[in-house]
């Protein structure tokens, strides 16, 4: 007599909705950096009346890009010793902070 282990149905994560967050993700990001690249453009006019430079505008912008994209970086070994809500939650606090 033979008996077969009943089989397992492979269920994806969060019901296979990931790439729909990914593809809202990348849309969001190509959006936002079209804006941030023609920012000089847009407020040149703006920024000349207030007695700043386009290009002042343009190193600020481009500073915290620079920092967002290297904070991956450090958030990858972090994540591996704590979970992604208490990583988080780090992250809200120290942005809330540098908002004071």
């Amino acid at each position: 007599m033979c008996f077969s282990a009943p089989m397992k149905s492979k269920m994806t994560p969060n019901g296979g909705w990931g790439w729909m967050v990914v593809l809202g993700a990348a849309i969001t990001n190509m959006t936002n950096q079209s804006i941030f690249s023609q920012f000089g453009l847009i407020f040149g006019e703006k920024l000349t009346e207030m007695g700043c430079g386009t290009g002042g505008a343009a190193l600020v912008i481009n500073i915290n890009s620079m920092i967002t994209n290297f904070s991956g970086l450090v958030t990858g070994p972090i994540l591996k010793h704590y979970s992604a809500r208490k990583v988080t939650l780090l992250g809200i606090f120290l942005t809330a902070s540098g908002m004071l």
